[in-house]
């Protein structure tokens, strides 16, 4: 993990001064969280909370169907890039279905680096890259979210039907 710190502290000390202060208070981690990947690894190491609120969200729409896209950076040979890629696809499918997900409804596809996220070959640029797209298709196959999980999970919520107003409301007319 010291590789992955080392990157933190390298964005934020290119970070412009007073941004953090600027971020409106209703923003949160999950309004920019993606699920990227340590330099040649498809072993997870971050977005559980996500990941299991994903499961959970999938577990009770069984009509929902997710396609997980992995993606790498630039580094290396195209067919390493692309068996990668999909064992990083894979390593989200798995744990998705783990935690609720019927199979049938999560599909995993490896991209390799052929769709990079950001161009530079700098550390920073690498990371992002290496990372999972998620495409959320509702149960007549319209696409409701393609990207991080954060979007997906806000999409696939507004998705849910809304009740007129709490059941104790009801109740409480009747008496």
């Amino acid at each position: 993990m010291p590789a992955r710190i080392a990157l933190w502290m390298a964005l934020l000390s290119a970070w412009p001064a007073g941004l953090l202060s600027q971020t409106p208070a209703n923003v949160t981690k999950d309004d920019w969280e993606e699920i990227n990947f340590e330099f040649n690894y498809s072993v997870l190491t971050d977005g559980f909370p996500s990941l299991l609120r994903m499961a959970e969200l999938v577990q009770k729409n069984p009509s929902y169907k997710v396609r997980v896209e992995g993606h790498t950076d630039q580094v290396g040979s195209t067919a390493y890039n692309d068996k990668l890629g999909a064992a990083r696809a894979s390593a989200v499918r798995e744990f998705l279905v783990k935690y609720g997900a019927r199979p049938g409804q999560i599909e995993a596809v490896g991209r390799g680096k052929r769709q990079l996220k950001v161009e530079s070959q700098d550390a920073p640029a690498r990371f992002m890259n290496r990372r999972v797209v998620l495409t959320v298709l509702d149960g007549q196959g319209r696409v409701i979210s393609a990207g991080g999980i954060g979007d997906a999970i806000k999409a696939m919520e507004a998705q849910r039907p809304r009740a007129r107003g709490a059941p104790w409301r009801a109740a409480a007319a009747r008496w």
